[in-house]
């Protein structure tokens, strides 16, 4: 690790989840890795300036439905995560959400080191992503793997690195909730930072486990084709301003 390199983890756990803590926790330690538990924000009971952030009919137009409480409280404990390590002295952090699995392959820790041995090789370092993807190397880190440019959408947020600059970056850029975290971040022009991912992915998904953060907690159809015009306008926006930004990204 770089000499003053602070590093921290933090943990997004629910109040209500303590099985799915006791499970993390258990994968972390047996990897060596120190952590700290960040409660997580119920999006059914969020602070009043996260309610206030809250753009509903945005999200409508954006999305082409409404928005799930679920996704809400993600958004609001990431948010969360960043300020609390804003307010921290760290230099650099990896925010889990707390339904991951560790891969097969060199150890977590080997990897997380090699990871900060090349810091400055990014600002936000995704730890996984969901979808297959074009990339451009950036970085060989040996079998740890590499640090990439992502050319597409990646989405998910079960979990990802990022320094001070990224940090300060992206909360600067989030004044209201307007769709869901994954889509916020996956567009990097508006954070002007090294906007990077780690192949392969430091963490995997443990998909048995069920959701616990509700999103079965209200109706989120999507609306009638005929009422989802702002949301392929939105898609289709992205992806134009995703295409122009991997052109001239560093």
């Amino acid at each position: 690790m770089p000499s003053g390199t602070r590093f921290s983890v933090s943990l997004i756990n629910l109040d209500r989840s303590p099985d799915r803590l006791a499970r993390a926790a258990s994968l972390l330690d047996g990897a060596g890795i120190t952590w700290s538990r960040l409660p997580a924000a119920d999006g059914n009971h969020l602070e009043p300036d996260e309610k206030n952030a809250i753009d509903g009919t945005a999200f409508a137009r954006k999305m082409g439905r409404a928005w799930r409480p679920g996704e809400a409280g993600c958004t609001f404990s990431h948010i969360r995560a960043l300020r609390g390590f804003l307010a921290s002295g760290d230099t650099h952090t990896l925010i889990l959400e707390d339904d991951f699995t560790i891969p097969e392959g060199p150890s977590l820790a080997s990897r997380i080191e090699a990871v900060l041995g090349a810091a400055d090789q990014w600002d936000f370092l995704k730890a996984y992503t969901f979808r297959k993807y074009a990339f451009v190397p950036r970085h060989d880190l040996g079998d740890a793997g590499r640090i990439v440019r992502p050319l597409n959408r990646i989405t998910k947020s079960l979990g990802h690195f990022v320094n001070r600059k990224g940090a300060e970056a992206i909360l600067a850029a989030f004044t209201k909730f307007d769709e869901p975290l994954d889509w916020f971040l996956d567009q990097p022009w508006r954070f002007n930072v090294k906007y990077r991912a780690l192949r392969p992915n430091l963490i995997e998904e443990a998909p048995q486990l069920a959701s616990t953060i509700g999103y079965a907690a209200r109706d989120v159809a999507n609306f009638p084709f005929y009422r989802r015009g702002g949301a392929l306008a939105h898609r289709f926006g992205m992806a134009a301003r995703r295409t122009f930004n991997n052109l001239t990204a560093a």
